[in-house]
């Protein structure tokens, strides 16, 4: 559950793709202009952020994860896999992105 309006809301995107993070940043600040938006690049950088790692993670303060699947280093499945074995991470809300190029370049294969 995304905190009160009151406080803005902290959200993690998970991407390794710098073109789309941005394109997501845009979209997310047009809905909601007081969000705090971070992004990672793979699954053990969102790890590391939400544990404390980099000096500015904290999971109690996280209110959403935007999470794509395909990633390297740690992909989002097996972030996914850590997350729910974590209790302190685990009832953050994640949505999963899935990139419109990786779509079409499976439909085409």
């Amino acid at each position: 559950m995304l905190r009160s309006h009151s406080v803005s809301p902290r959200i993690l995107l998970i991407d390794d793709d710098d073109l789309e993070a941005e394109y997501v940043r845009r979209l997310l600040q047009r809905e909601n202009a007081n969000a705090e938006f971070f992004h990672v690049r793979d699954g053990v950088e969102g790890l590391g952020f939400l544990r404390g790692d980099e000096g500015d993670g904290d999971a109690k303060k996280t209110d959403l994860i935007l999470l794509d699947l395909h990633m390297p280093r740690m992909d989002g499945r097996a972030f996914l896999k850590v997350m729910r074995a974590d209790v302190s991470l685990s009832k953050i809300p994640i949505v999963l992105l899935f990139s419109t190029s990786w779509i079409f370049s499976k439909r085409t294969s």
